[in-house]
């Protein structure tokens, strides 16, 4: 038998047997629970601390944590490419989960999965926001500086919750964050005003929201850019149900925001005034293939596109839309250029709705694009009026 020391791994090599021991760093697949602190949060926070490499990625498994009384309460910055596996677990949020990896710590070509948080299914898996701040996220992607972007992080198979009478900051919020991808998560309970269930700023491009369900929040998704060339663009939220949010819209693009895409998504009983806000300083915005029920008395708008600090937004497309139930329209343009409604239904408005108004507005058209009482069990009401034109000018083609 021979006795060799590298590195403070232990080699132990019997009968041509190899047997290697855990170093005292983090790499490989680690377990959250072999190392210390009182609380969950602080057990993963020392693992990330423990991980010496940023040539690999580094599986942190948390699985080990069970049960309704797991904490986060102290900052969990992940600066480090990491894979974090969750479990069947509650974990109560009280400091933001951030990711910021610097992007000059990694190898070429590793950007595209820096970090990844993976869940148990959003049935099983919960992150309670209990940061009791409006100004701290759930959980946080990137940051405002350094002034590069962060890359390429996965986020899966989560429930995010807000807390219950008490203030929190917005469930998931991206800074300059690109290429990342947030799918089959569930995300209700944040309420606190001007707050939203996602949020992506400054700068964030590229970024894949979908198969989500979002409900119960003061706004659903918010894409605003900062000032300059600080553009929230080529986004993409598909196979969204956006349901119960308010008084801010279920979507909301812009300012500053350019072709970013909304996509087989079911907009319903939002209590806000629109479903989908765009606004201000915007070119290029697709919103396709979706549905807007409104059947309520408070519910005004499906779309609203309007100007915002004297900007106009410009070349947005509507397409292959279901809309039904608004009180006021379907769809709203104020002070818009350059829109096209195609291949849309409007249908079931309660009182004297019409299907389209369009205020102060140029460049429009409407084509394929009809008025009728199909299924009119729905909302109970008369078809609607195609189109009200105010101070507006452009050819409306049948």
């Amino acid at each position: 038998m021979s006795l060799i020391v590298i590195r403070r791994a232990v080699v132990v090599a019997v009968l041509g047997l190899v047997i290697v021991g855990r170093a005292a760093s983090a790499q490989g697949v680690v377990s959250a629970c072999s190392y210390g602190g009182a609380t969950a949060g602080q057990k993963i926070a020392a693992a990330i601390a423990a991980i010496t490499s940023t040539s690999t990625g580094t599986t942190i498994d948390a699985r080990c944590f069970t049960g309704d009384t797991n904490v986060i309460d102290v900052p969990l910055l992940i600066n480090k490419p990491v894979t974090l596996l969750l479990g069947q677990a509650n974990f109560y949020v009280q400091q933001t989960i951030t990711i910021n990896v610097p992007k000059l710590a990694l190898p070429l070509g590793q950007w595209q999965r820096t970090v990844q948080i993976l869940g148990a299914g959003v049935g099983s898996t919960r992150l309670q926001g209990a940061t009791a701040d409006v100004n701290k996220p759930t959980l946080a992607i990137g940051a405002a500086a350094p002034a590069e972007l962060q890359m390429g992080v996965h986020i899966a198979d989560i429930s995010f919750a807000g807390s219950v009478g008490s203030p929190n900051g917005t469930a998931i919020q991206l800074t300059r964050a690109r290429d990342s991808v947030l799918e089959r998560l569930t995300i209700s309970g944040y309420k606190t005003s001007g707050t939203a269930a996602i949020a992506l700023y400054t700068s964030s491009m590229f970024n894949t929201i979908r198969d989500i369900r979002v409900e119960d929040a003061n706004q659903g998704i918010v894409l605003t850019g900062g000032t300059g060339n600080d553009v929230v663009n080529r986004n993409l939220i598909a196979n969204a149900i956006i349901a119960l949010i308010g008084p801010g819209p279920g979507v909301r693009i812009g300012p500053n925001a350019q072709l970013n895409t909304v996509r087989d998504s079911n907009f319903e009983a939002n209590t806000g005034q629109n479903d989908v806000l765009i606004e201000g300083e915007t070119f290029g915005t697709r919103i396709l293939d979706s549905h807007f029920e409104g059947c309520s008395l408070t519910r005004l708008y499906g779309v609203m596109i309007a100007s915002a600090s004297g900007v106009l937004p410009r070349a947005a497309l509507l397409s292959g839309l279901d809309i039904t139930g608004f009180h006021d329209r379907g769809v709203v343009l104020m002070d818009a250029m350059d829109v096209k409604i195609t291949q849309t239904h409007f249908w079931g408005m309660p009182g004297n709705a019409g299907a389209i108004l369009a205020f102060n507005s140029t460049g429009v058209g409407v084509a394929l694009t009809k008025s009728g009482t199909e299924n009119q069990n729905v909302c109970s009401a008369p078809t609607p009026a195609m189109l009200t034109q105010v101070g507006s000018t452009f050819p409306i083609v049948p």
